[in-house]
Formats: structure tokens, C-alpha cells, sequence
């Protein structure tokens, strides 16, 4: 990992993935159930006075238990698709992270059993290597530099007017 202060218990995230997967299958079963109920309730089941019109949706400021129930359900139905993408990504994460940690494994290994690695050495100076020769520094020298202004009669001297 990228410090010894920070690391990740892959089996403990493979297991919280497991078992978010297990309680979103148990919601989605609920949910299911509660979907087919929810969509058997007629707006005309709660009856024609105040109260069942106000249920039902038919005043101007409520919409109705039967359409507050359906964007419940949606909102559930929203939950339940995000934690099935939560426990998906956290097992394909696990798998990567053992891919990399073998791949890496191996390659330490590799190095740790195979022979040292020659350092690339310069090339010479007739092979076409040209030296970076530093940029001119003619304009840095203090003869080239303006003279600083003189601070004003009453600088420091908030009392001088």
C-alpha cells in the first residue's frame, strides 16, 4: 500500500461486499413484495368523504397515498440498485487489488533471485550527445540592475505631514 500508516484488509472488504449483497437481496425481496401490494391499492379504496379524497388525491395540495407510496417505492427501488453496484465494485476492487498484489509479488521476487540491474551508463561525447549549456547570464550582473526608489520625505514618520 502507499504507506505503513494506511493499508486495506482485503478479505474484510470482500466480506463487507458479501454481505451487503446478502442484505440488498433480502431488501429486494421485501421490496418486491411491498411493489406488488402497493400496486393492488386503487385510489377509490379509501372512499368518497374528505378524508378518503384527500388519501386518494383528489384535493389540490396533497397528491395521494397511492402516488406517495409509488415515488417511495422508487426512491427504494434507486437505494437498491446503488448497493448492488456498491458490492459489485467492492469485489472487483479486491480482485484487482490481489491481481496487483500478486503481479507485484512476483516482480519483487523476480528481482530479489534475478541478477542485478546494470545502471544505463552516459553516452559518450563524439556519439551525438550534446551537453544542455546553461542560458546566457549577461542580464543578472548588478550593473544591469535600476537603481530601488528613494523612500518619500515622510516615509516612517506617520506623525510627518
Amino acid at each position: 500500500m502507499a504507506s505503513s500508516s494506511f493499508s486495506i484488509n482485503l478479505d474484510e472488504v470482500d466480506n463487507a461486499a458479501a454481505m451487503i449483497r446478502r442484505m440488498h437481496d433480502d431488501l429486494e425481496e421485501a421490496y418486491i413484495k411491498l411493489s406488488t401490494y402497493v400496486g393492488t391499492v386503487k385510489d377509490d379504496i379509501y372512499g368518497t368523504d374528505l378524508v378518503g379524497k384527500s388519501l386518494g388525491g383528489a384535493t389540490a395540495s396533497v397528491i395521494g397515498l397511492a402516488e406517495q407510496q409509488k415515488k417511495a417505492l422508487e426512491a427504494v427501488k434507486a437505494f437498491l440498485e446503488n448497493t448492488a453496484q456498491v458490492a459489485a465494485n467492492l469485489k472487483l476492487m479486491c480482485g484487482n487489488h490481489r491481481g496487483n498484489d500478486a503481479e507485484h509479488s512476483g516482480l519483487l521476487a523476480g528481482l530479489a533471485a534475478g541478477p542485478a540491474v546494470p545502471l544505463r551508463s552516459l553516452p559518450e561525447a563524439g556519439s551525438g550527445y550534446v551537453p544542455a549549456t546553461p542560458p546566457p547570464l549577461g542580464h543578472n550582473h548588478a550593473d544591469d540592475r535600476p537603481e530601488p526608489p528613494r523612500p518619500s520625505p515622510g516615509a516612517g514618520h506617520p506623525n510627518l505631514m
